[in-house]
Parts: C-alpha cells; sequence; structure tokens
C-alpha cells in the first residue's frame, strides 16, 4: 500500500471510529434524558392524579356537610328544643286547641327528647292538631297515645288527647 492511500483510509477510519464513539456517548446521553424525562412525567402524573383525589375528597366533604346540615334540620338540641316547643305552641294557636306540655326530658343513652303532652277540643281539632305534630319537620315518632271524651254540663263533648313523643337529638 502507497502512503497516499494508507493515510485518507486511516484518518477514514479515526472518523469512524470517533464517529461511532461520539454516536455511542450521545446514544447514551439521550437514553438517560429520556429515563429522566419519563420518570418525571411519573411524578407530574401522579401529581395529577394527587391533586384530582384531593379535589375529589374536597367535593365530596363539602357535599357531606351539606348533607348533614340538612340532616341536623331533622333534629332538635338542648339549645333548640325550647324554638320546638315554641312550634307546638304555634300549632295550638292554629288549631285552636289547647296543648299542654306535662313534661320534656332528655333521654341521653338514645338521644331523644321524651315530650309528654296533652290537648284539649273537639274531636276534629283534636286529630288535627296530633297529626300536625307528627308531620312537623323534625325526626319525631309517638310512642304512645290516649284519646278520651269528658262531656260537660250542657251536654258539650271536650276531647283531651294524651301523646308520648320522641324527638331525636342532634
Amino acid at each position: 500500500m502507497n502512503r497516499r492511500t494508507l493515510i485518507p483510509l486511516i484518518v477514514s477510519a479515526l472518523i469512524l471510529v470517533l464517529s461511532g464513539t461520539a454516536y455511542f456517548i450521545t446514544f447514551d446521553a439521550v437514553s438517560k434524558l429520556q429515563e429522566s424525562s419519563f420518570l418525571l412525567a411519573q411524578e407530574i402524573n401522579a401529581a395529577f392524579d394527587k391533586e384530582e383525589r384531593i379535589n375529589r375528597a374536597q367535593r365530596t366533604l363539602a357535599l357531606i356537610n351539606s348533607q348533614e346540615s340538612t340532616v341536623y334540620e331533622y333534629l332538635v338540641s338542648e339549645e333548640t328544643v325550647v324554638d320546638f316547643l315554641e312550634i307546638l305552641e304555634g300549632i295550638e294557636e292554629e288549631t285552636g286547641v289547647e296543648i299542654e306540655i306535662v313534661s320534656v326530658a332528655a333521654n341521653k343513652e338514645i338521644e331523644m327528647f321524651d315530650i309528654n303532652l296533652t290537648a284539649e277540643g273537639s274531636f276534629k281539632r283534636v286529630m288535627q292538631t296530633m297529626g300536625a305534630i307528627e308531620k312537623l319537620p323534625v325526626f319525631i315518632t309517638i310512642e304512645s297515645g290516649t284519646i278520651e271524651t269528658i262531656v260537660r254540663d250542657g251536654g258539650d263533648a271536650t276531647w283531651t288527647a294524651s301523646a308520648s313523643y320522641s324527638v331525636k337529638q342532634q
């Protein structure tokens, strides 16, 4: 081989080796960058998923709070029992029946207020009053009830109903 041919051949081989080395070094660097970008993408997706779960939990909590306040509207607390008794007095004024609240007691074991009352008036109005009490927008159940008639002088019949109610505490 002659020197003129050998020098370009060696230079070409050297360029080829340098190009191959540069290629493998670049390939390795790009692979590491791809791996880093893949890991960052996973972290970002995980952060977005976590944020979505947090947002969903916040929306659920807000919904639960609004539903809780709706449920509490149907319950009577120690602070609002007087208001509830005033509502009963309002029924007395609406129906024209005399309502006497005999007793109110808090039953802590089952979280209920036990309310005993009597209502006196005409049969129709007494029954309307008992029905109106049961339909109040609170969690109320009638535990027991009796109704009897009292005949007065002059033949007028007055009906008296005695009832025991349980009202759910807050």
